[in-house]
């Protein structure tokens, strides 16, 4: 139950990060070939005007893909950072509600619950912020690093099981889920917004440097810098899925 709960925090997360994405990309008037819910073998699709809808074996998130780069590229700079930017926006806007949620969940009233939750996600993006300096910072940052195997097993421990328990444990257990999946929805989005190429970050930060006009971007230098980009977060993944992995061993031994 708790890998099945783990596998749908960080799908929901992802997915609705991709949705920010799909949603100013179609207001800035981009052509997008598909938006997928999910990844791997395609299950289900189906086609409204120029998109592709379509369902995906894994739940892990989905993904946006654009019908022509160079129709993106020609996009004016005010428009490409506004799709880049609405990724990480839409994780806080969940973030937010989840907490609502949960707030209500454990009885608040309405309007203390939507207030608090505003102090909550400042809370919650200060004590981000605060691990990623650490994190570049500390020399011991890389072995606490953690990716996707980790937030699944972490769901898993978090979220207690709820096969016959009571009404009120159950409720107890859904805001404890809701709780930490605004937490990771929050830290995702602040992760998104690191300057490294690849990420929505370092695309912003290349935009800004087109914007000043200190370089021009063509489809060559792009490839060049995303990939150097993809170098950088895949040897981060490496890392973290190797402590996940050991974490969970070393647990288990235990």
């Amino acid at each position: 139950m708790g890998i099945i709960l783990g596998l749908l925090s960080f799908g929901i997360i992802v997915w609705f990060h991709e949705l920010g994405h799909f949603l100013l990309a179609k207001r800035e008037k981009v052509e997008v070939k598909e938006f997928a819910v999910g990844m791997g073998p395609k299950i289900k699709g189906w086609k409204k005007n120029e998109t592709e809808y379509t369902i995906r074996l894994l739940p892990l998130g989905g993904y946006v893909s654009f019908a022509n780069d160079e129709e993106y590229r020609n996009t004016s700079l005010g428009a490409r950072a506004r799709i880049l930017v609405a990724g990480p926006v839409f994780n806080f806007i969940l973030g937010y509600f989840f907490i609502v949620f949960a707030a209500l969940l454990k009885g608040q009233g309405v309007l203390f619950a939507f207030k608090n939750s505003f102090f909550a996600v400042y809370k919650a993006s200060t004590l981000i912020f605060n691990g990623l300096a650490t994190l570049f910072t500390s020399k011991e940052a890389l072995s606490q690093l953690s990716g996707p195997v980790g937030i699944i097993h972490q769901t898993s421990e978090i979220v207690p099981p709820l096969v016959h328990e009571p009404m009120q444990a159950v409720i107890q257990a859904i805001a404890i889920f809701l709780l930490w999946t605004a937490l990771l929805s929050i830290n995702l989005g602040i992760m998104n917004l690191i300057p490294i190429p690849v990420l929505d970050g370092g695309r912003l930060l290349l935009l800004g440097l087109e914007k000043l006009k200190i370089f021009k971007m063509t489809e060559k230098k792009e490839m060049v810098i995303m990939a150097v980009g993809a170098v950088i977060v895949l040897a981060v993944f490496v890392i973290g899925f190797w402590n996940d992995i050991t974490t969970i061993i070393t647990k288990v031994k235990s």
